[in-house]
């Protein structure tokens, strides 16, 4: 530094003085106050008065000193510099924004991974909603669950996208996750730890989103069989988490199949229907078809279920509360899941597996609300065949049910025409002139305003012209 520049800049030094306080009071003294401010404006003066000086009066000037300064290496002329625009980072860059950014993570993170991690505390969908409520993200603290949910994470955004091909992101997360869920199952100490049965929930959450029953099936049995080397499932049973998550797993399993679920209900840690809720004297049509113990404690909670239902939906969107349907829904399509359903011939019998079939697709209907979506094919298809060979008494309003709902729940099915066209003989048989009355009928059973959505507004169109070309009969 030449000797010109080291005067220049010590002389300013020269005219300044170090504060020494010894007592916090004295900061708030009027002479320390008037140093400080004389001090500040010392510097500010001297940073203006190089460069441009004695702006006129009233003009203001623009202080870029704190701007970032010119690179002496950088390409751009020197009165050019200040016109580079400072780097300014992108949202994405500071990380996750709903997630802890302070949590520590199994595994390397990359503004990506954060963002993947970030999607699943978002509120696109309703399985994340509840995984997210229940604390299990919290709970994946090993590479290979923490993999596989990122790996979701990735398939349900391009689900959001309308794609149907997986990236290269989503296979190598998913192939990463698969060989590292290896490694866990070889390990004989790691392969009846909690690590590997969080690792394998996440793996079957993953099939439960997409509808892969076979998938769902697959990681249900490897979770069976980790459960049997721990000792059954009384071992977890300190855990809610995990014998929550355990429980909606084999119900969805045993959903996707029509099959009793393997293990016992957690009804110590799930909440208990209002029994003292009133069951309204309408609902006898289906307590009537009841001929054994078991139906019947199914369908006196489906009932209470119901009125849960239209008395919070009175009072909030019930809707928008998907661990209600988890803790409340999920139990009773267990108990009707777990009632012996064979085919049997016997007319008694047959409405009963009827009923069980309907109140399944009923239940599956309501759960689509909250955002569950489910394949119900097989109970359409074994509905049918149900109700083929069995009379029912004229002006039955329960058939009238049967069909409707089977009839909302089937358009991807083959059988959905068959439902069609006996919903439009019964109503014609009915007399019935508006749909109104047909209503009227479906609430008199079992029903919950809005339920079905548009897929109810669909299926009455299809009825309305069913009835017009077969018979001429119009219904307002």
């Amino acid at each position: 530094m030449s000797s010109s520049a080291s005067h220049a800049y010590s002389k300013p030094m020269q005219d300044l003085q170090f504060l020494t306080f010894t007592d916090i009071a004295q900061t708030r003294d009027p002479k320390t106050k008037k140093k400080v401010r004389s001090h500040i404006q010392h510097g500010r003066q001297r940073s203006l008065g190089h460069g441009k000086h004695n702006n006129r009066r009233g003009e203001v000037v623009l202080d870029t000193s704190l701007l970032v300064q010119h690179n002496a290496s950088s390409a751009y002329p020197a009165n050019e510099s200040m016109r580079v625009a400072p780097y300014v980072p992108h949202p994405s860059d500071i990380g996750a924004g709903r997630s802890d950014p302070f949590r520590r993570y199994p595994i390397n993170m990359t503004i990506r991974t954060h963002e993947l991690f970030d999607h699943l505390h978002g509120r696109d969908c309703s399985m994340f909603r509840t995984l997210s409520r229940i604390g299990f993200f919290q709970a994946v603290r090993d590479e290979t669950a923490f993999r596989q949910i990122l790996y979701t994470s990735s398939a349900h955004m391009g689900s959001l996208r309308k794609s149907n091909e997986l990236d290269l992101e989503s296979i190598s997360l998913s192939t990463t996750a698969i060989r590292s869920l290896s490694k866990l199952i070889a390990d004989p100490v790691l392969c009846t730890d909690d690590a590997i049965i969080i690792s394998i929930l996440a793996f079957a959450c993953h099939c439960v989103m997409f509808n892969d029953a076979q998938g769902v099936l697959t990681h249900f049995h490897g979770l069976e069989e980790i459960i049997k080397r721990k000792g059954g499932i009384h071992v977890v049973g300190s855990d809610r988490l995990l014998r929550t998550m355990i429980f909606w797993l084999d119900v969805n399993a045993a959903f996707l199949f029509d099959r009793p679920p393997h293990f016992a209900p957690p009804y110590d840690i799930l909440p208990h229907l209002n029994a003292d809720l009133p069951i309204l004297s309408l609902s006898s049509h289906l307590l009537a078809i009841c001929n054994t113990p078991s139906l019947l404690s199914a369908v006196t909670d489906l009932l209470a279920l119901n009125q849960i239902l239209i008395r919070e939906l009175a009072i909030k969107d019930i809707w928008n509360d998907e661990l209600f349907a988890g803790l409340h829904i999920v139990p009773v399509i267990s108990k009707f899941l777990s009632i012996t359903h064979n085919t049997i011939e016997n007319p008694s019998l047959g409405k009963q597996e009827a009923l069980r079939l309907a109140t399944l697709l009923y239940l599956a209907g309501i759960r689509r609300q909250f955002g569950v979506h489910l394949q119900t094919d097989i109970y359409a298809s074994k509905l049918k065949q149900c109700l083929e060979p069995h009379n029912w008494d004229g002006g039955d309003e329960v058939l009238l049910w049967l069909l409707f709902v089977g009839g909302v729940t089937s358009f991807s099915n083959e059988n959905h025409d068959w439902f069609l066209s006996i919903m439009a003989d019964l109503i014609v048989s009915f007399k019935y002139s508006f749909w109104d009355e047909v209503a009227t009928g479906l609430s008199r059973v079992l029903w919950v305003e809005g339920l079905f959505g548009v897929d109810c507004d669909k299926f009455r169109t299809e009825v309305t012209s069913k009835l017009w070309d077969s018979f001429g009969y119009w219904i307002h």
